[in-house]
């Protein structure tokens, strides 16, 4: 029955079809015009609150109720001449969902900065998911709803995301020092971080009922950097790895990497150098023995009849070193000379 009828008195109630409601208001286009006497019925999960004359007069919990207003039958709209027929007794009634409303998701929409007492400074993103109901269905209306006539879940789930992920930079910053402390403390988190957020949500007349922590991670492209570090472990490339693996002809990492300055033409410079490092303090028979990898792999071997001297400049000419006439090579120190002759092809 609609809520502008002259004669007869209206019966107020509300199915929540779609589940997602928290408020629904009737009439929902406007304000109405309930009479004396109109019928009231609220479910279990329901309260409906009565608005009169702009203020909110009375809660109604299940049940059937009889509502009393200043429009009466037909009295009123000849008394409503003056105001174009329309009552100035305006009244509506807010009913307000109490069910639990479950498995809403929270989460960062972006990275959040985090201190980590072993990694640093790093970057994290977390997801989740809470239930809520509404535990002040007056103080949820004024603050919250206002006069909209439909406010469901999706209206204030972006602003709850948002409260949650604020609370949670703090208070991961408070109890957790690292990430790999994160295993096995999801559920403490979840409750400590449930309680804190208690007190912001209670302003809107909202109650948290749980609140779950289902991830908490590096960004993908990042992940793979954080690794625990070893207490004993040598960075990778250190002077005493690069002499271990000269004198004793180890370390596939080494030799993958000479290759590929040989490949990309690097003359002597830095790694002329690093070879006599790496051969620093071998004994003279071990170096005579083990002859360098990765100088001759990609030259073609020499006829044994073939001089001393061809041998020489047929390796200068090589994409390793570039090409350098005899003249140059005179005028070169005399370490960089010997580590030339260190390095020539070997024979055939």
């Amino acid at each position: 029955m609609g809520m502008d009828n002259i004669i007869f008195l209206e019966n107020i109630e509300w199915f929540d079809e779609s589940g997602e409601e928290l408020v629904h208001r009737i009439p929902e286009s406007g304000s109405g015009e309930i009479k004396w006497g109109a019928n009231l019925t609220v479910r279990e999960s329901q309260v409906a609150v009565l608005f009169y004359k702009g203020k909110a007069c009375d809660a109604f919990g299940p049940g059937r109720h009889t509502l009393k207003t200043g429009n009466i039958p037909i009295l009123t709209k000849i008394l409503s001449i003056p105001w174009a027929m329309q009552s100035p007794l305006r009244a509506e009634v807010y009913f307000v969902n109490l069910k639990t409303f479950f498995n809403l998701k929270w989460g960062t929409r972006d990275p959040v900065a985090f201190k980590d007492a072993e990694l640093g400074l790093v970057r994290l993103r977390a997801h989740g998911m809470f239930n809520i109901h509404v535990t002040q269905p007056v103080l949820f209306i004024n603050s919250m709803v206002g006069t909209a006539g439909q406010f469901t879940t999706e209206s204030i789930e972006e602003y709850l995301k948002r409260v949650i992920v604020s609370r949670f930079n703090d208070h991961l910053g408070e109890h957790i020092n690292s990430l790999f402390d994160l295993p096995g403390n999801y559920e403490e988190l979840s409750t400590g971080l449930r309680d804190r957020l208690q007190k912001d949500f209670g302003h809107f007349g909202i109650g948290l009922l749980d609140l779950f922590i289902t991830s908490i991670t590096p960004p993908p492209e990042s992940a793979a950097g954080y690794r625990r570090p070893q207490p004993h472990q040598r960075p990778a490339g250190s002077r005493q790895t690069v002499q271990d693996e000269g004198c004793h002809g180890h370390g596939e990492s080494r030799r993958q990497s000479r290759r590929g300055r040989w490949r990309h033409g690097h003359g002597l410079g830095i790694h002329a150098a690093g070879y006599v490092r790496a051969n620093h303090g071998c004994p003279a028979e071990q170096r005579r023995s083990s002859p360098a990898k990765g100088s001759g792999s990609n030259l073609p071997r020499l006829p044994e009849q073939d001089t001393r001297r061809r041998q020489v400049l047929s390796f200068l000419r090589s994409p390793a070193i570039g090409l350098r006439s005899v003249q140059q090579l005179r005028q070169e120190p005399a370490a960089q000379r010997q580590v030339l002759f260190t390095l020539r092809p070997p024979r055939g």
